[in-house]
């Protein structure tokens, strides 16, 4: 096999019922240049012997295994490691590409010598493409402010890197069990060196959202969204200081808030689930820091958010009123 002209990364783990449509989706490609590495992240049902299956029959498909599960960023390093292509982007092993996506974006990379990357426009579905209206555009003003208050503009597999650009940074930080998007883009954003350009159009990727996919039991989800939400808070708090940010970081806060208080109304955490979750998250080394009426504004949220109606735009005028 010649060189190819993009990696595509891809990790997995217990996918062996979404695999086979993610692969379609690349060979269905009107670019043929292009490889896929596949790293399959110990997983115990047949995701290995599926990706194994078609790599066998597509030489364009590399599979690696790990010895031991080490967890989605450290499949997406070792593929970065590993990739070949002068260009990569970065793809989950339940979503879906649209033919023209390696085309558009190689075109426009190419017309673009000045980008280190482009982001393009993607879409969510459940089971099937078109069964949800969401589109994530990115048009952001200022993509850094919106991850700083996670005011999201973009995902994982949104962007196309040029390799070099993204070895030089480091690739993922494997000690963020969730969030490792978002830590990554905002990394990246805070090299001034680098430029993103943002492309809004018709979607070229499909993220899946069903329950269904997920590896993880709901108390487990919630603690890894914790535990990196706090990671992203302590790592981003001085250098967003710098630029006069800070106050943004407060967002991600709130929105993995939403997420316990959301998750424990309905029912998939027990009461002890819930405090154990929310003490962790409301570390006293944040609150403590906060003015007294943003203190007061975490508890309203809890207090509001629990009742059995809720009105429309409180909870943003909350978001916007602890960023502030």
């Amino acid at each position: 096999m010649m060189t190819p002209l993009v990696s595509i990364i891809m990790p997995g783990y217990n996918k062996a019922r979404f695999l086979p449509a993610a692969l379609e989706s690349l060979q269905a490609q009107t670019c043929r240049d292009w490889e896929l590495v596949f790293v399959d992240d110990c997983s115990t049902d047949n995701t290995a012997s599926i990706a194994e299956r078609y790599s066998a029959a597509d030489n364009r498909i590399r599979v690696l295994a790990n010895s031991r599960n080490r967890g989605a960023n450290h499949c997406r390093n070792r593929g970065l490691e590993a990739a070949a292509g002068e260009y990569l982007l970065f793809m989950d092993a339940d979503d879906l590409l649209a033919p023209a996506c390696l085309e558009n974006r190689l075109n426009y990379l190419k017309a673009h010598p000045e980008l280190n990357a482009a982001v393009f426009t993607m879409a969510v579905f459940d089971q099937e493409i078109g069964d949800r209206e969401r589109k994530w555009v990115p048009s952001a003003a200022e993509p850094l402010k919106s991850f700083l208050a996670h005011e999201l503009p973009w995902q994982t597999m949104q962007p196309i890197w040029r390799t070099a650009d993204m070895r030089l940074a480091g690739g993922f930080d494997e000690s963020f069990p969730r969030l490792q998007d978002v830590e990554l883009h905002t990394r990246m954003l805070m090299d001034n060196q680098l430029t993103i350009g943002q492309v809004s159009g018709e979607p070229d990727c499909f993220l899946r959202i069903g329950e269904e996919r997920m590896n993880f039991s709901p108390y487990n989800f919630l603690s890894r969204w914790v535990q990196s939400a706090l990671l992203y808070y302590a790592k981003f708090y001085e250098p967003a200081r710098r630029k006069g940010l800070d106050r943004l970081l407060l967002g991600t806060i709130f929105h993995a808030y939403m997420q316990l208080l959301i998750y424990y109304k309905r029912g998939r955490l027990t009461r002890q689930e819930f405090s154990e979750l929310e003490a962790r998250l409301l570390d006293r080394s944040i609150l403590q820091g906060l003015k007294t009426g943003k203190s007061i504004l975490f508890r309203l949220l809890k207090s509001y958010n629990l009742l059995p109606a809720r009105i429309p735009g409180i909870n943003k005028t909350l978001n916007l009123l602890i960023k502030s």
